[in-house]
């Protein structure tokens, strides 16, 4: 009897030890199951603070390039004889009624359009005239030539002369 009894507690023990080795599998793999989850957690994290930071790194850069780009109108170090000969491709054009934008937005155009460096707006006795400066006197003529094809020849661009410098 008491061999049968130690061996019913002895099977006891067996499945108690087997069911505890399959619960701490369970439990090791349902941890190892985990720490891989963190794992990739932290590495979609890594991946995206590095994508955020090589954004800021490109935003930056193209920040530092604008302002290398952006260059004053002249340089104080420049003599007059300088500023002057910089200044001195100009043409104009007497702006109508029908042309309300913004003078910004005139501006731009115009630059754009003729392919000048700079523009300005003037108002004489109540009408608006702009004026465009070009880097060389190619581009000067050539924009002359590219109004006179777009606009009737008294609506485009003229040649400013000496006398109103």
């Amino acid at each position: 009897m008491q061999n049968t009894e130690i061996l019913e507690k002895f099977e006891d023990m067996k499945k108690n030890m087997a069911d505890g080795s399959l619960t701490n599998g369970l439990v090791i793999q349902d941890l190892e199951n985990r720490i891989r989850n963190l794992e990739a957690d932290v590495t979609a994290k890594k991946r995206i603070i590095l994508e955020k930071s090589e954004t800021n790194n490109a935003l930056w850069e193209k920040i530092k390039a604008l302002e290398i780009k952006e260059e004053k109108m002249f340089s104080s170090r420049l003599s007059y004889s300088d500023i002057k000969d910089k200044f001195h491709w100009q043409a104009v054009k007497r702006l109508e009624l029908d042309v309300q934008h913004d003078d910004t937005t005139v501006i731009k155009d115009m630059v754009k359009t003729f392919h000048a460096f700079f523009g300005k707006i003037i108002r004489v006795k109540g009408m608006r005239f702009i004026i465009l400066y070009f880097n060389t006197e190619t581009h000067l003529m050539n924009a002359i030539n590219e109004s006179a094809k777009i606009n009737d020849i008294s609506q485009g661009l003229w040649l400013k002369k000496k006398r109103f410098y």
